[in-house]
């Protein structure tokens, strides 16, 4: 998967932010099972939220603390729009 990562860094240089976010995602394929992959899945992200301002909504990821097993797990969550979201206000 090392190869997804290399086309998915020339992308990013060149500023294709979508085009790298969707091969990072090939990077990951298809768990998260080693180093490598998470990181290929933090780069992703990073991309992802690069190439977000051109979608034509809206965007906005958070991660949400939600109650699991007497605990707590950690939910990303990831919104799009068209206006500013009646929540938060935030866009």
């Amino acid at each position: 998967m090392q190869e997804w990562s290399r086309l998915a860094s020339g992308y990013a240089a060149a500023d294709s932010h979508q085009l790298a976010a969707l091969a990072y995602g090939w990077a990951k394929f298809p768990v998260l099972a080693d180093e490598f992959k998470r990181a290929a899945l933090a780069s992703r992200l990073e991309q992802y939220q690069l190439a977000a301002p051109g979608f034509g909504v809206s965007f906005r990821r958070e991660v949400l603390e939600l109650p699991y097993q007497g605990g707590s797990t950690a939910v990303p969550v990831m919104c799009w729009c068209r206006s500013i979201c009646p929540r938060s206000g935030r866009w």
